[in-house]
């Protein structure tokens, strides 16, 4: 593993335990640029949208995550990150919530 991205995952990890979300997304963020592996990438994405969520930025996690699962990335975690922000948000669209509901028929399947 490359000691730079081990470096920003740590730095990642502490800030986000430590209430700093916004650090944790850019230490994050930094990891991907540091030539992670696809896998680390992936969960450094879920781990973002997470901290967006957090944030209360729904907009920017509902964007990380579709563009995994964009990516055929049909992970438990993208699926229920996506659920949990449409349930958070003040304007609970039920097309959206449908879609979403659509999503885990495909992954249970």
């Amino acid at each position: 593993m490359n000691e730079d991205v081990e470096m920003y995952i740590s730095l990642a990890e502490i800030a986000y335990k430590s209430g700093n979300t916004q650090k944790a997304v850019t230490y994050a963020e930094s990891a991907i640029r540091s030539q992670a592996n696809h896998s680390q990438s992936i969960a450094l994405r879920i781990f973002i949208a997470r901290c967006y969520s957090k944030m209360e930025k729904f907009d920017e996690s509902n964007k990380t995550y579709r563009a995994l699962l964009d990516e055929n990335n049909y992970l438990p975690p993208v699926i229920m990150g996506l659920l949990y922000n449409n349930f958070k948000t003040n304007g609970i669209n039920a097309k959206k919530i449908s879609n979403n509901l659509g999503l885990i028929k495909l992954y249970v399947k």
